[in-house]
């Protein structure tokens, strides 16, 4: 089973993806903010990194460096709706500074599931749901 360490300040956001995920079959840790994924992050103990990149305390971009220094090669998918900037300029930042993904907020449960499979190069992962990405009650899936 694969483990992902979601980093998301907002809460219902964070609730959201950990309820997606963990439905899919992942092993699922949360973080607040850079800080607090900092204090979780064991490069053993995780296979990817969902890192937002507008947060307050530490944002996804320093949060990102600091993760690639402990491990490199860390595969992150970074996320974000923007803010005073766009949230495509962000992404690109966190593109060039080596997010192995990024996705635009809003995005469904089925976008944020193909983002990791592509990331971890793991596209067995999907016998273990739904290929449309609903949950087990077989709704649709819903934008986070």
């Amino acid at each position: 089973m694969k483990r992902i360490l979601v980093v998301e300040d907002d809460g219902a956001i964070r609730r959201s993806l950990e309820t997606v995920l963990t439905s899919s079959g992942f092993l699922v840790a949360e973080a607040a903010n850079g800080r607090e994924a900092l204090a979780a992050y064991d490069p053993g103990k995780f296979d990817a990194v969902v890192l937002d990149i507008i947060m307050p305390e530490m944002e996804g971009l320093e949060t990102l460096r600091a993760l690639q220094r402990i491990s490199p090669g860390v595969k992150v998918l970074a996320i974000s709706g923007g803010g005073q900037i766009s949230a495509d300029d962000h992404l690109s930042m966190a593109k060039k500074l080596g997010a192995g993904a990024t996705l635009e907020k809003p995005f469904t449960g089925s976008a944020i599931l193909n983002a990791l499979d592509r990331l971890l190069g793991s596209s067995s992962l999907r016998a273990n749901r739904p290929v449309d990405g609903s949950d087990s009650s077989g709704r649709s899936p819903h934008t986070i």
